[in-house]
This record gives structure tokens, sequence and C-alpha cells, in this order.
């Protein structure tokens, strides 16, 4: 009974993996230490992997000598968030799996956490991979509903994530009343996430948004734009972000003053 992950992974070779958590569980086996056959039931609560934290996890286990299979796989994230699916590992260090979530609040994900610009809404998901540990690979395909930041909503987003090793792909198109936003890029999953992201809006109504970082901004000035949107930096900080623009469109107003391009923009 709570059994902390570091102990075990050392005992099947398994320390340089990024996973943690107290672990409990009933488990019967048989035959080679390190290639042990037998079935039982594990839950881990809390659990920490890949840096991203979960209330508890749990599966039904089958142990097959080289490896083990986790069957009935439930992971709770947040308040509502629950992800199912199975999995197999090999203590040789390589893994499949595939998994459906639903329902999990974005503000508990913690690759998610901008304080300066905090996340809410619900995100479902699938995803499936196979690989190493060390190296891993996987696809997910994701869905963001009511998805605000701050107190601007940002509409439902739509996406994809590859995972190759420590570094993620991504692609998204996100929609609602006054904004049309997509945007492609690559992000390593290491420290402060060092990315280099471009977002494309059209028709777009910025100034809600602008003032997410700048509440200063007065509220009878509007701004709808189309254009591009290159950032480079850490993601994780917003501090280290350098932004560059180009605007197709610009429409400024500002009580009674109005100013628009009559070409395109750099910035």
């Amino acid at each position: 009974d709570r059994w902390n992950l570091k102990d075990l992974r050392h005992a099947f070779v398994l320390d340089e993996y990024p996973y943690d958590g107290d672990l409990s569980g009933e488990f019967h086996l048989y035959d080679k230490y390190l290639e042990p056959r037998g079935f039982g039931r594990v839950t881990v609560a809390p659990a920490v992997a890949y840096g991203e934290t979960v209330t508890s996890a749990s599966a039904a286990l089958r142990f097959v000598g080289p490896g083990v299979w986790l069957d009935g796989i439930e992971i709770r994230k947040g308040a509502t968030g629950v992800v199912r699916g199975a999995a197999h590992v090999e203590w040789a260090g390589t893994y499949s799996f595939n998994v459906d979530a639903r329902q999990i609040p974005v503000e508990s994900v913690d690759m998610l956490a901008y304080p300066q610009a905090p996340l809410t809404g619900t995100l479902d998901f699938t995803s499936s991979g196979s690989g190493a540990f060390l190296e891993p690979t996987f696809d997910v395909e994701f869905r963001m509903r009511d998805l605000f930041v701050k107190d601007e909503g940002v509409g439902d987003v739509r996406g994809r994530l590859e995972i190759r090793n420590d570094d993620m792909n991504v692609s998204f198109d996100a929609a609602s009343t006054r904004l049309a936003l997509s945007g492609a890029g690559k992000v390593t999953l290491l420290g402060d996430y060092p990315g280099d992201v471009t977002l494309r809006v059209t028709d777009a109504s910025l100034d809600p948004y602008v003032r997410v970082f700048s509440p200063g901004l007065s509220p009878f000035a509007t701004a709808v734009a189309s254009g591009t949107m290159r950032i480079s930096g850490t993601l994780g900080n917003l501090e280290n972000i350098v932004a560059r623009m180009h605007v197709d469109s610009l429409d400024l107003k500002l009580f009674d003053y109005r100013l628009r391009n009559d070409g395109p923009l750099e910035a």
C-alpha cells in the first residue's frame, strides 16, 4: 500500500522514466524476477507523468513475462475529467496505448497553465501511439469547448498534436462569433517550452483579447484585423516572447475616430 513509484522503477531498471506517485494494489506474480507472470490491479494517486499531474490512475494488470498489459485504464484529471483506455508496456522500455478522454477542465492541465492569461473550458481528446519511453511518439486529436482566456471567449477549438521525442508539432482552429483563428507550429517540451508558432486571424475583433494583457486599454477602442503573427520564444513564460506581425487589413476605432490601413503592415 502506498509504494512510491520510484522504488518500482528502480526495481525494473526504469529509473530514467518521468513517472512518479504513490502506488497501491494487489499483485499475484510468479516466474522470473525481471520477467514476472501473473495478474493484479493497481492505483496510483496522486500521479505525475511527463510533468502532468492527475488525481488518480488505475488499471487491471496482466503480466506476461517481457511486459505487462494494462486493461481498463481509468485516469481522473481535475474535478470532472476522465481518461479511459488500454496499454502494453515492455520492460525493455517500449509501449503502445490508446485512450479516450472526456470532460477534462482546461484549467487543470499543467501544460496550459498561464498565470498572466488563465484558460478555462472543457477538453476532450483521443490519443494513441507506440515507441520507446525515452523517445515518446504519439498523436492527439483534441477539442476544447467554451474556451475562455480570462473573461474573454475564444469559442470551440479543435486541433492535433504530434509528439516526437521532446518535440511537439501542433495545429488548431478556433471559432466564435468574433474570432476566427488558426495556428500551427513546433514546441519543445522542456523547460519553459521554447517554440515557434504562427497564428492567423480573419476579420477578428482583437480589442477584447488585447485587454487581457493590457487592462488599461480604453473601452471605447476597437480593432478588427486580418493577418498573421509569428510567436517565438519560451511559451511557458510570456515575458520571453518575441512576436512579429503581418497585417493584411486593420480597422481601428476610438470614439468617433476611425483608422484603416491602405496596404499590408509589418510589425
